[in-house]
C-alpha cells in the first residue's frame, strides 16, 4: 500500500508536518512495539455497557469490536516474530493506519488550505467588518 502525499501542503510554507517522512524505512530506527495491555483493554472495553450503550445510541447499533479483536491478535503474533519482522510488522502496520485516514472522512473535505496567515483576527482597528449593515 503507498501513501501519496499532497506536495501542495508541503510547499506551503505555514504547513510543516513534524512527524518524519512515513514512507521511508529510515525514518524511524526502532519502531515502538505494541502493547498487549492496551490492545486487550480496547478489546474488553468495547464490550462494556457503556460503550455499547454510546454506540447504540449514537448509530443506532452494537458496535463491532471484530477490529479489536483481530488488533489484540495482530499483536501477539508480532511478538512471536524476529526483532527485524517485528519492526517490519509494525511499521507496515503504522503506515496503513495512516493511510486509512488520509483515505477517511477528515477536516481537509470541509476546510481548506490557508495558504497566507490571517492578520485582521483580533484587529479591533477595522470596525467596518462588524458593525450592522442597515
Amino acid at each position: 500500500m503507498s501513501i501519496e502525499i499532497d506536495t501542495k501542503q508541503l510547499d506551503n510554507e505555514y504547513f510543516r508536518p513534524s512527524s518524519p517522512d512515513l514512507s521511508s524505512k529510515n525514518a524511524i530506527e526502532h519502531e515502538e512495539p505494541c502493547s498487549l495491555q492496551y490492545h486487550f483493554d480496547n478489546f474488553f472495553m468495547c464490550y462494556t455497557l457503556k460503550n455499547q450503550f454510546i454506540n447504540y445510541y449514537r448509530y443506532g447499533q452494537r458496535p463491532d469490536c471484530s477490529s479489536k479483536w483481530k488488533d489484540f491478535v495482530w499483536c501477539i503474533r508480532t511478538k512471536n516474530k524476529a526483532f527485524d519482522e517485528q519492526q517490519n510488522m509494525l511499521r507496515d502496520k503504522r503506515l496503513q493506519k495512516h493511510a486509512a485516514l488520509k483515505l477517511g472522512r477528515n477536516s481537509e473535505e470541509v476546510w481548506s488550505l490557508r495558504t497566507s496567515p490571517l492578520n485582521s483576527l483580533f484587529d479591533r482597528t477595522d470596525t467596518s467588518s462588524c458593525s450592522p449593515t442597515s
